[in-house]
């Protein structure tokens, strides 16, 4: 009886230790049987006599030995490389959901082409009525029965998106579409200064890069910096110094601080950035907070959707008084195809694809990705209008995506670096 304990003994320390060398990067998964777990071994270290298996060898240990292996370092770094992957994949929707925005832009241009200049001249709250009904119409079904905590934090979220939205229709009655783009572009500068005083997030060397290339890229593509004009300053700078001096010195000081000046128009645009900023930091936050909820991300996509359709629905009640106007001229093939595209597409679904990513990526992560929108936007431009694409347009794009890449660049580098320490 002693050698058989002892021999007993003698095996249950040689499987501990095998079992403890193999579990590395190398093994494929752990498999809860109960209150016993099984390592399938990617390379044959033995052979199992009783299953006549020579390609994995079953070793069997309790649970709580399981549970200590499996909070060891290594088993930690294959988290994290999970992670990462879902961090790339987030990064990757984000971007899907610029270019489906991006459209947008084409289809409200030909639709405000149709209906809302002379001699039609209906309020932009009209359209943005009728597209965001369609959203909260399709969307009720999505938040029915569903946890009231997490209907009422997409509600939230729906008025900040309200807000950003309203404001930037408002701007374009007075600033031009470049320059509201650019101020909306500010997101990628407001969604890190937000997060600091808000969570106490702190701003990387990462993000400030990223913020400063993008708004310099957006600047290039509307047009506040013309290529075109700096390529031929250099043969004619002599001829035109002492023009632009003395056109200068004849310039009154009310002439020059002038264009300085901020309008009515760029204060509204600043509800842009506060707006859609403050929505991506509380949308990340709802689906962490709620993460053990079943359908979270449809629940607050879908509560979003609803109210942003009654609150557009205040906004054309005020336009007009109180008093519904009538839709019926929008019930045409190319009017409501574009109604259903923006409402259901570019609303129900893009917003959706935003809570996906938003469970893994964080605000500052779209706000960059969604600074490359008016690239998608010249785009579609050229392809479904007609637009054309000048130099700034493809320099502008360029410096955009780019910035894009500054932070997977960095995260990956700084991976890079953790492995190389350990």
């Amino acid at each position: 009886m002693r050698r058989l304990g002892l021999w007993k003994n003698g095996v249950a320390l040689l499987a501990l230790s095998v079992t403890t060398n193999a579990f590395s990067p190398s093994s494929r998964r752990i498999l809860d049987h109960s209150s016993v777990y099984r390592i399938a071994l990617s390379k044959p270290f033995g052979k199992d006599i009783r299953c006549n298996n020579s390609q994995t060898t079953d070793f069997r240990f309790s649970k709580a030995h399981a549970l200590e292996l499996s909070s060891n370092n290594e088993s930690g770094d294959i988290e994290t490389e999970k992670k990462e992957l879902g961090i790339w994949a987030a990064r990757g929707i984000l971007l899907v959901v610029a270019a489906v925005w991006g459209t947008n832009f084409a289809a409200v241009k030909y639709l405000e082409g149709l209906c809302f200049h002379p001699p039609c001249n209906h309020p932009p709250s009209e359209f943005a009525f009728a597209r965001f009904a369609v959203a909260g119409l399709v969307s009720l079904p999505l938040i029915w029965g569903q946890k009231k905590e997490v209907i009422q934090a997409g509600f939230e979220c729906g008025a900040w998106i309200t807000l950003g939205y309203v404001t930037q229709s408002m701007a374009l009655a007075t600033i031009s579409a470049g320059k509201c783009a650019f101020i909306c572009s500010l997101t990628v500068v407001s969604v890190p200064i937000m997060a600091l005083l808000l969570y106490g997030r702190p701003i990387t060397k990462a993000n400030v890069v990223a913020a400063l290339i993008a708004l310099s890229g957006v600047s290039v593509l509307e047009g506040m910096i013309d290529f075109n004009h700096l390529l031929g300053v250099a043969p004619a700078f002599a001829e035109t110094a002492s023009t632009a001096t003395s056109a200068l010195a004849s310039s009154s000081m009310e002439t020059a601080t002038s264009s300085l000046a901020v309008s009515k128009g760029d204060l509204l645009a600043l509800g842009q950035p506060l707006g859609y900023g403050f929505a991506f930091l509380r949308i990340e936050h709802y689906q962490e907070k709620f993460k053990d909820v079943p359908n979270r991300v449809l629940t607050i996509a879908g509560a979003q959707c609803v109210m942003v359709g009654i609150l557009s629905l205040l906004w054309v009640l005020y336009d007009y008084n109180g008093v519904l106007p009538n839709f019926g001229y929008l019930i045409e093939g190319h009017r409501i195809a574009t109604i259903l595209w923006t409402g259901i597409v570019t609303t129900v679904f893009a917003i959706f694809l935003e809570g996906i990513a938003l469970q893994t990526a964080t605000a500052t992560d779209a706000a960059i990705a969604f600074s490359s929108e008016p690239v998608w936007a010249s785009i579609f431009g050229f392809l479904l209008l007609g637009e054309k694409l000048g130099l700034n347009s493809y320099i502008g794009g360029a410096i955009i995506l780019g910035a894009c890449l500054v932070g997977a660049i960095s995260d990956l580098q700084a991976e890079n670096a953790s492995k190389s320490e350990q």
